[in-house]
């Protein structure tokens, strides 16, 4: 992260959360005033957090009545 000191009253910024992915620190806090930095984000952690969708299967050719009727 290129943040090293605070930008509210220019205090050391510590490590205060870590990416869930690949560990890295992601907010800081700083130790004089406590302000919190917003979270960044990772480019390549974020597409691991993206959920996969189910494929919607294809139509095969048939006879569809007996579903249609059952349901």
């Amino acid at each position: 992260m290129p943040d090293e000191s605070c930008r509210n009253c220019g205090g050391k910024l510590h490590e205060y959360s870590k990416c869930s992915q690949c560990f890295k620190s992601n907010r800081m806090i700083c130790d004089k005033c406590s302000t919190i930095t917003p979270e960044q984000f990772h480019s390549i952690c974020m597409s691991y957090q993206t959920n996969p969708t189910n494929t919607v299967p294809q139509i095969k050719p048939g006879n569809y009545s007996m579903v249609v009727t059952m349901a």
